[in-house]
Formats: structure tokens, sequence, C-alpha cells
């Protein structure tokens, strides 16, 4: 199977409860439709902000499920990711005080001053 488009395949952290012969069971409470978390385990090649091993927040309502080898799956389209949390950005950016590098975890903030200049 190949995904295709901006799609990301997910597997949950926690899987919905089944009956023995395999039918989903539907929860009496809202509460275990929230969204929930799950690791990307495969991305379509449009894919941009998502890589597979990303830990990402999805709502399982709007996901598609498929089941690979007795376990379920989501297919989302990447824009409906709410959360990615492997997504932690930063830039080594020059001081316009000192010139030296320093870390941030804005790509262009005004001004670009490093800790110890600020300080």
């Amino acid at each position: 199977m190949k995904i295709q488009g901006n799609v990301v395949l997910i597997k949950p952290d926690k899987l919905p409860e089944r009956t023995p012969t395999g039918q989903l069971i539907v929860p009496k409470n809202s509460r275990e439709m929230l969204p929930e978390w799950g690791t990307v385990v495969d991305i379509g090649p449009e894919c941009t902000d998502t890589k597979i091993g990303d830990k990402v927040n999805f709502p399982r309502k709007l996901a598609s499920v498929i089941v690979i080898e007795g376990e379920d799956h989501y297919l989302l389209n990447e824009h409906r990711l709410f959360f990615n949390k492997e997504k932690e950005v930063t830039y080594t950016l020059n001081c316009d005080t000192c010139g030296k590098p320093f870390q941030s975890n804005e790509a262009f903030p005004k001004p670009q001053i490093c800790p110890t200049c600020y300080f």
C-alpha cells in the first residue's frame, strides 16, 4: 500500500474497544470521542510538516479507519492534525550586537539579540 497526496497514516496510542467478533464498541459518552494521540507510521509525498515517527494529536471522528495486521490505523489529511509534538524547531541566528551565533525558536525575531546581550 502506498499513500498518496498529503495523507498521514496514524497508529493510535490507545486502540478503541472492540467485541470478541471484531465489532467496534461505540462509546456511551462523547468524552471518549475527544481527539487522541498517535504516532505517524507513513506519510504521502506531499506532506510538508509531518514526518514518520512524529507524535500527533488528531480528531478521530474525521479520520478514516483502516485495519492493518489486526490493528486499527487512521488515515487523515495532514492539515487536519491538531498538534505535532515533534515539531520543535530551533534556528541558529547571529546576534545583531555581538555577532555571535545563538539558538532561537523564531525564524526572524526582531531584534536578533542573543540572551547574553539582551540581559
